[in-house]
């Protein structure tokens, strides 16, 4: 299948979805253990494929605090553009 995406843009306070579309009609079919699904697809129909949330290190850290983890390490390019985050459960006794 052939896809035009739309070009990235950096906001960190946004929600960026990720929105393919076909540039031609296209059946793509799943056929998996008992599944036996077929999903057609016209000319410009959108795919929604993900949504992207983007949190500074400290704003991701306090969303895992309220759900109950807490911080061990993050690791991040030079640029803090992206991160990598070890967290903890809570309760779970020393690391």
């Amino acid at each position: 299948m052939s896809l035009v995406k739309s070009e990235p843009l950096f906001r960190p306070w946004v929600i960026r979805p990720s929105h393919p579309a076909t540039e031609k009609p296209h059946r793509f079919p799943i056929n998996a253990f008992t599944l036996d699904w077929r999903f057609d697809f016209r000319d410009g129909d959108g795919i929604h494929t993900e949504n992207s949330y983007k949190y500074t290190v400290a704003e991701f850290q306090d969303l895992a605090g309220k759900a109950g983890f807490s911080a061990v390490r993050a690791w991040t390019d030079p640029e803090r553009l992206f991160s990598v985050h070890y967290l903890k459960a809570a309760g779970s006794g020393k690391r």
